[in-house]
């Protein structure tokens, strides 16, 4: 869960999971409509990346134009366009390099 650290109130949830191709781990992020544009999603995205992971796949439909200009601001890249979930969805990587 991701709370505002000075209400305690639960903005939404992040997690990071093993992706379906069982090689990579996959962010999923949801936020509650009040909280959008507020940095919450980047920060708790960043916290994530920032764990040293070789790679770290996103998943967002296409049509969510506000979640796409997240990732790819975060350093995300486009790696592949899928139907799935009754939409077209955008497919993102990020590569961090490991210690």
């Amino acid at each position: 869960m991701v709370r505002n650290k000075a209400t305690k109130k639960v903005l939404g949830m992040i997690e990071l999971t093993p992706n379906q191709d069982d090689k990579d781990y996959e962010v999923s992020y949801q936020f509650h409509p009040t909280s959008w544009g507020s940095g919450f999603a980047r920060e708790a995205i960043t916290g994530v990346i920032n764990h040293g992971l070789e790679r770290i796949i996103a998943e967002t439909q296409t049509a969510n134009t506000r979640s796409c200009r997240l990732l790819e601001g975060l350093g995300f890249a486009t790696i592949d366009t899928v139907a799935r979930y009754g939409a077209q969805q955008r497919l993102y990587a990020i590569d961090q390099l490991v210690a």
